[in-house]
């Protein structure tokens, strides 16, 4: 009830031949609703997942584990929404430096409380997809600051010279 028009799922990253597997789980979560699905194999091709988020009005990465998630960090780097679960690095990181409010999305593994969090967050987005966009450059300028080839790369010659002589 929060859009004015009917929402597009596009799920990328589908290794080859699960596709049709991810489709007989989704159906059942559309409930009859008119939601329009779309799938697409997992690609390294740059210029077609770019092209993928700049479509998005909202980048999700509901992960109940993940190690870091690039997914996430690359919606950010283009300024895209993004909400990423409580349970991946990139969660932990976005906490850690202060910046998690309106991207990470707390995640419990319960489901339905689950479920019920990133609906209302989803919601959140979608209400206001101008102040959205807004609250992504925002981020997405103050980690230019924190996460920079030449932020990382002093960072690593630092620990370097911690480490003892050979």
């Amino acid at each position: 009830d929060v859009l004015p028009g009917l929402p597009e799922l596009l799920i990328r990253g589908l290794p080859e031949g699960k596709a049709q597997h991810v489709r007989d789980l989704m159906e059942p979560l559309r409930r009859g609703s008119e939601v329009g699905f779309t799938y697409r194999p997992f690609t390294p091709d740059e210029t077609e997942l770019e092209r993928d988020f700049r479509q998005a009005c909202v980048v999700l990465m509901p992960s109940r584990e993940e190690g870091f998630g690039l997914v996430g960090l690359d919606a950010i780097a283009l300024g895209i929404p993004c909400l990423v679960s409580s349970r991946s690095g990139l969660g932990d990181f976005l906490h850690d430096a202060s910046l998690a409010r309106n991207v990470v999305v707390r995640t419990t593994g319960d489901l339905e409380i689950d479920a019920a969090t990133w609906q209302r967050e989803i919601e959140f987005v979608l209400r206001d997809p101008a102040a959205a966009f807004r609250r992504a450059d925002a981020l997405r300028t103050k980690l230019e600051s924190v996460l920079s080839w030449r932020t990382s790369a002093d960072a690593l010659l630092e620990e370097l010279r911690q480490l003892p002589a050979a």
